[in-house]
């Protein structure tokens, strides 16, 4: 069962100057009116080795920090994962899709893990998000575009993405919202 993830704390590990995450799209239950309200089946991202969360890990790190990202898909269907890159300039919303999600999507069949290195180069508010395929294959055009939630069950596979300037460190006090949607199976 996933529980509310408060945005507060990054997932992730250093090494040799590297920042590490190991995700997993799972699928999963949750109670989104909280632990008195109904138990949703649905699907989201989790930290390999931990419990999951809904939404998804927080990726926070500095500008010019390396990023390595390794996705598997535990799921029996394939799916898309967007936004798990450097936000560069000219990046901007486009019929209400960001700028990142029309570059080229990180393919997963079920079982299949694969993995993505960038390095941001600016300080960026954003998310990664999922979307799943009808099938085993990924049969879709490139350019066909479903964004998080939209009243699916769907609405778990978004986690935030935050980009700190190089020099700064983020705010003690600073919330993150990650707003979604969700319907049963």
């Amino acid at each position: 069962h996933a529980d509310a993830n408060d945005q507060r704390t990054s997932a992730w590990r250093m090494v040799d100057g590297e920042l590490r995450l190991e995700l997993d799209v799972v699928d999963l239950t949750w109670s989104p009116r909280g632990p008195h309200g109904p138990i949703v089946p649905a699907f989201g991202f989790t930290e390999r080795g931990h419990a999951p969360q809904l939404p998804g890990p927080l990726l926070r790190v500095r500008a010019g920090t390396p990023v390595r990202v390794s996705v598997r898909n535990t799921l029996a269907r394939a799916v898309r994962v967007r936004g798990l890159s450097d936000r560069v300039p000219g990046d901007t919303a486009v019929n209400f899709a960001p700028g990142f999600a029309r570059q080229p999507a990180l393919r997963l069949a079920p079982g299949e893990e694969r993995e993505v290195r960038f390095t941001p180069t600016r300080a960026a508010t954003s998310f990664y998000f999922a979307r799943l395929l009808p099938g085993a294959t990924d049969t879709l055009p490139e350019g066909s575009l479903t964004l998080p939630g939209a009243g699916s069950t769907q609405g778990g596979l978004v986690g935030a993405f935050i980009v700190d300037p190089a020099n700064a460190a983020p705010p003690t006090n600073e919330r993150v919202f990650v707003i979604t949607s969700y319907a049963s199976k």
